[in-house]
């Protein structure tokens, strides 16, 4: 079913509620390794073409602003 959700909608990143509601840490853990054991696997090389595309990732800004004391801030 995720494949075709994902051939479908053609995506490349999932977000997943494997914790639902008030279930104990050890289903969790349990549902996530399964998960991740099971069905990423599976996934994975759907979409071979773009498998280096970094485009949509979070990357550092080559020139990053220091930030300033709340007490510089508050002088000025």
């Amino acid at each position: 079913m995720m494949e075709e959700l994902i051939r479908t909608l053609r995506v490349g990143n999932i977000i997943s509620g494997i914790h639902v509601g008030n279930m104990p840490p050890e289903k969790t853990r349990h549902s996530t390794e399964l998960f991740a054991r099971e069905v990423m696997p599976q996934l994975r090389g759907i979409w071979k073409t773009y498998e280096n595309d970094e485009r949509f990732w979070v990357h550092p800004l080559s020139k990053r602003v220091a930030p300033a004391s709340i007490a510089a801030e508050t002088a000025k």
